[in-house]
């Protein structure tokens, strides 16, 4: 299998998000997205909106890293093929603190 690159979208400048997506577009195989709603891990960064934008302008497919409470509730379904992936970090069954009962 050869090596795919997949540089993050967090690195670039948000100002200026379509352009540098199309600055790796040449060398690049995916753009890797991690979205974080500062509930399941404690930072945020975007999300769907900004993704869907991105979408659009972006010459490669995505890889969407959803770090994200509830990730079923804002994929969206499409009738058209997918431009990359989706995948979510599975979370460990909350335990509860002091006495149960």
């Amino acid at each position: 299998m050869a090596v795919q690159m997949a540089p993050s979208i967090l690195s670039a400048d948000f100002a200026r998000l379509a352009d540098e997506a199309a600055a790796v577009t040449g060398v690049a195989d995916w753009l890797h997205v991690d979205v974080m709603d500062n509930h399941f891990v404690p930072n945020l960064t975007l999300g769907l909106p900004v993704v869907e934008a991105l979408l659009k302008h972006a010459g490669l497919p995505l890889d969407c890293h959803l770090m994200i409470e509830e990730p079923d509730r804002w994929r969206r379904p499409t009738r058209r093929p997918a431009r990359g992936t989706s995948r979510s970090t599975p979370r460990r069954p909350r335990r509860r603190c002091g006495p149960s009962g």
